[in-house]
């Protein structure tokens, strides 16, 4: 059975679980986004440095798309793990519960990024029944809900686009690591402009 090494939703929110196979997986929740790492576990001082270089299995800083995976996994994993604390926030619930499932860290790579094509193959009813229960926990806890998320196009230097949700003021924090990722990865497309839903430019020229 996995473990729960730690946990906090006071001294920064979020969650470090021992696998089945002894990997230690850490999810961090912050205004900057969601952070999942893969730990050293040979002892306090490697994990504690592997929080800073451990390699990333899930790295996001929209809110929307934070939310949409927390909703897709609620979806997979419906029911509360009773071995995990009840968490006040959603999001570190769902993903932790969703950790927690996982059998491996490549296991939780690829649930947590292929969380939403996953959800999308369920049927309404179950997507509905999670829209309702996070919506009910961010009521019953006071989870605030930002209502400041809006729709933007964002345009790569190839001349595509792709439709994204953000807060005004993550873009410029959200273009930068793309294209810091492209930069890294050598590949092409750069984020050249943001435009909003009357066209007008909110990031580049």
């Amino acid at each position: 059975m996995p473990e729960l090494v730690w946990f906090s939703e006071r001294a920064g929110c979020g969650a470090t679980i021992k696998l089945d196979n002894k990997e230690v997986v850490s999810v961090s929740i912050a205004m900057t986004g969601v952070l999942v790492r893969k730990l050293d576990s040979g002892g306090f001082v490697k994990s504690m440095m592997s929080n800073f270089f451990g390699p990333k299995l899930y790295n996001e800083s929209s809110v929307y798309k934070n939310a949409e995976t927390a909703k897709a996994l609620k979806m997979l994993f419906p029911k509360a793990e009773p071995n995990l604390p009840p968490f006040k926030n959603p999001v570190l619930s769902a993903f932790a519960t969703a950790i927690w499932n996982c059998e491996s860290a490549a296991a939780v790579c690829t649930m947590l990024n292929e969380a939403v094509a996953k959800a999308a193959e369920l049927d309404e009813d179950a997507a509905l029944e999670a829209e309702v229960q996070i919506a009910l926990e961010q009521v019953q806890r006071r989870t605030p809900v930002n209502i400041r998320v809006k729709t933007y196009n964002v345009i790569f230097a190839d001349g595509h686009r792709r439709e994204t949700r953000f807060l005004p003021d993550e873009i410029s924090g959200w273009v930068a690591a793309q294209n810091a990722d492209f930069v890294k990865d050598n590949k092409p497309h750069r984020v050249v402009r943001v435009v909003d839903e009357n066209d007008r430019i909110v990031w580049g020229r």
